[in-house]
């Protein structure tokens, strides 16, 4: 139920339903499942409903208990915090939201006087505090908390005088070693310490930490949790840990564990975790590298075995997750500091939930001292990539140097994408590994060729390459161009490599028929008049229109000169009349035709 729901006349009145099942309704507006949704505002208009409701309602402090939202509280009259107050009466408490600098004392007086009635709060304190401020404010956290359940918070690191930054830290006995209810612990910019020995530990679900300076410390503390099922371990900085033969470190089994987010300045941190920690059979795994950390693998000279131990780790958690989740989408990316990144999601658009969620996203070990430790045929081998249906590949360059990673392997067994989202350094590096992109094409004009023209260079570099090659992405239909050149390290223009890979689709048989271009701004866009050629017509091109102050229109057009020609008169004239102050703000719709745009109304 929402606002908008609440707010239109429905006979509620004439609809009696019976107390218990309305009070079932509103407590199911409490739920903290949709950020976006307005709690708060939609229980104080279902109050003003009609006198059963508000009846309901206004009895119940089980449910203003929980609405204790310190975002929409600070948009309310300063009285409207006491007379929910008043509401709440002896209720458990759910507190949510931003701490601003605003509702900070409100924020540390509920938190001094009510603590011990809190079961959940999930808060962010990201704005200025002055010193020792922090330190007033979560003291309570240090004493018992009878009823607490969920934990969550979140706080920035302060700006020091000298320019460097403080994490907060808490200094005591966390709850005072009492918190029986309490099922999740998740921290982002807070340092403490936990005691290995207290009860409470081994009821947790939800393990998140920051900054640890122990791995010892940290495996002590996950074999006091056998009931784990998120893990994460953030900023890890243990640099003896590959050195010191003597730590030994316990093997902890997790039965439940469901997903271990790991993250590192120096990914060899992470390797003890994944070989001495058992999780379930599907367990999913997330790895990344911290900010503090300069470079990737290169950032510690190891021995090759510790590379290959690294690999070995990883690879035994990708199988089990993938045996148990094949996935549908795959984004696979080459990055300027030496590193390739698989992943079951699409940065771009299908970002998981923040911890906890279990996915696989993964750093593999790729420099000097990799070369070999790759085997090409284990690798297109891999029984879950011909079921991935979308695939996002980013290469940074063209030229980037693999050292011995099987890229091409890889994207070969990729044999049911049908959506391929990608840049324009990454399609280049397609074209050259099938010798269809010849170095000739990199210092002329494609739009200056015609397409029989372009063909015959295609079908020479072909010949030239001596070799017969299945099409890559054979079953392809949609192509996104998800970035435009790189303006770091330009290897070629933006109208050479694009018309290239579209005319190796149609000449390979590839039933691609969707050029999408929505992710670049309509002033970005690549050369597309080579798409107005006969032999393309069949083609749908999808871009938006980006008009300052308004909200982007999303448009379909088919090939076709006249259309495309359109296009670009139209934009040029409607972006001119509405910088002007002419015209109606343009809604968020999607124009499909098949005659010119400037031949239909602007409604």
């Amino acid at each position: 139920m929402n606002l908008s729901e609440v707010a239109q006349p429905n006979g509620a009145s004439n609809a009696r339903l019976n107390d218990d099942l309305l009070w079932l309704i509103f407590m199911k507006n409490t739920q903290l499942d949709d950020p976006s949704h307005n709690r708060l505002a939609t229980a104080r208009c279902s109050s003003q409903v009609c006198r059963q409701w508000r009846s309901v309602l206004l009895q119940a402090s089980s449910i203003w208990g929980r609405l204790l939202d310190l975002d929409e509280l600070r948009k309310m009259p300063y009285f409207w915090r006491d007379m929910l107050a008043e509401r709440i009466a002896d209720a458990l408490l759910w507190i949510r939201g931003p701490v601003s600098v605003e509702m900070r004392p409100y924020f540390a007086r509920v938190l001094d006087e009510k603590w011990d009635r809190i079961q959940v709060m999930d808060i962010s304190d990201y704005e200025y505090s002055y010193d020792g401020e922090r330190e007033k404010v979560y003291a309570p956290l240090l004493r018992k908390a009878s009823n607490l359940q969920i934990l969550k918070i979140s706080i920035a690191e302060e700006d020091l005088r000298d320019g460097s930054k403080r994490w907060f830290s808490l200094q005591g006995r966390l709850f005072d070693n009492h918190a029986p209810f309490l099922d999740e612990i998740v921290f982002h910019g807070i340092s403490c310490k936990f005691q290995p020995n207290v009860p409470w530990l081994s009821n947790l679900r939800v393990l998140s930490l920051d900054r640890q300076r122990s791995t010892l410390a940290v495996f002590r503390l996950l074999n006091a949790m056998p009931l784990l099922e998120h893990v994460r371990i953030a900023d890890l900085f243990d640099m003896m840990i590959l050195e010191d033969e003597g730590v030994e470190l316990p093997s902890i089994k997790l039965p439940r564990l469901a997903s271990l987010w790991l993250n590192s300045p120096y990914l060899f941190n992470l390797l003890p975790f994944l070989e001495r920690l058992t999780p379930s059979k599907d367990c999913g795994l997330y790895i990344g590298q911290s900010p503090a950390g300069h470079g990737s693998f290169l950032s510690l000279q190891v021995e090759l075995y510790v590379y290959t131990r690294m690999l070995e780790g990883i690879k035994r958690y990708m199988d089990g997750y993938f045996k148990h989740h094949p996935p549908t989408s795959l984004s696979i990316s080459v990055g300027a500091s030496v590193r390739i990144t698989i992943q079951d999601y699409w940065d771009s658009q299908e970002s998981p939930a923040l911890f906890p969620s279990a996915c696989f996203s993964a750093i593999f070990p790729l420099n000097a001292n990799t070369n070999g430790l790759y085997q090409p045929e284990e690798w297109s081998a891999l029984p879950w990539l011909p079921k991935v249906e979308k695939l996002e590949f980013l290469m940074s360059q063209a030229q980037r140097l693999l050292h011995g990673f099987p890229l091409i392997p890889l994207l070969s067994a990729l044999s049911s994408v049908t959506t391929l989202s990608t840049s324009e350094e990454s399609l280049l590096f397609i074209m050259k590994h099938l010798n269809t992109f010849k170095p000739a094409l990199l210092f002329g004009s494609i739009s200056s060729l015609s397409l029989v023209e372009t063909t015959l260079a295609v079908r020479t570099a072909e010949a030239s390459g001596n070799t017969s090659k299945p099409p890559l992405f054979p079953h392809l239909r949609t192509l996104k161009l998800a970035q435009i050149r790189n303006q770091n390290y330009p290897t070629t223009s933006t109208n050479e490599v694009f018309p290239t890979f579209v005319l190796y689709c149609i000449e390979s048989g590839i039933p691609l028929s969707v050029i999408d271009l929505t992710p670049i701004s309509s002033q970005s866009l690549p050369g597309v008049g080579f798409l107005s050629h006969p032999r393309l017509r069949h083609l749908t091109i999808k871009w938006r229109m980006d008009v300052p102050g308004r909200e982007p229109i999303i448009r379909e057009d088919r090939c076709d000169s006249e259309a495309l020609n359109g296009f670009q008169l139209r934009d040029i004239w409607r972006a001119h009349l509405l910088n002007m102050g002419f015209g109606k703000t343009p809604p968020e719709r999607v124009y499909r035709h098949v005659i010119p745009p400037m031949m239909y109304d602007d409604d």
